[in-house]
C-alpha cells in the first residue's frame, strides 16, 4: 500500500472513531442532531486529500504566479470568480422542484441558462 492510501485510510479511521464518539455522546430526543458519524469521516478524507495536494501546488509556487500576474487579466480573475460563484455556489441552492401552478417552473432548471449565458460570456 503507497503513502497516499495509507494517509486517507488513517484520516478514515480518525474521523470515524471521532464520529462514534460524538454519536454515543448525543443527547436523545429532539435535540439529537445527525452530526457525527458520516460529517466527521468526510471531513477527515477531504482534510488528508487537501494536505496531498497541497505539497505540488506548493513546489508550482513560482509558475502560479507567473500565470497570475503575468497572463491573466484582472478582468479574466473577475469573470472567474464570477462563474465560481454562480456554478458552485448560488445556482446549487436553487429548489430543485416546480413552484407554480403544475410545478411549470424549476428554478433549479431556470438557473441552469443564466450560468450558461456567464460562462460563454467570459469565453
Amino acid at each position: 500500500m503507497d503513502a497516499a492510501m495509507c494517509d486517507l485510510l488513517v484520516a478514515l479511521a480518525i474521523g470515524l472513531l471521532i464520529g462514534h464518539e460524538r454519536e454515543r455522546s448525543k443527547a436523545d430526543g429532539l435535540y439529537r442532531r445527525a452530526a457525527g458519524i458520516r460529517t466527521h469521516p468526510i471531513a477527515a478524507i477531504t482534510g488528508a486529500a487537501a494536505m496531498r495536494l497541497g505539497g505540488p501546488l506548493l513546489a508550482r509556487k513560482p509558475a502560479l504566479h507567473r500565470l497570475v500576474e503575468g497572463k491573466l487579466t484582472n478582468q479574466e480573475v473577475s469573470d472567474g470568480l464570477v462563474i465560481a460563484l454562480v456554478g458552485v455556489v448560488i445556482w446549487p441552492l436553487l429548489p430543485d422542484r416546480g413552484i407554480s401552478t403544475n410545478n411549470a417552473i424549476n428554478p433549479h432548471m431556470l438557473g441552469i441558462h443564466p450560468a450558461t449565458v456567464i460562462c460563454s460570456a467570459s469565453v
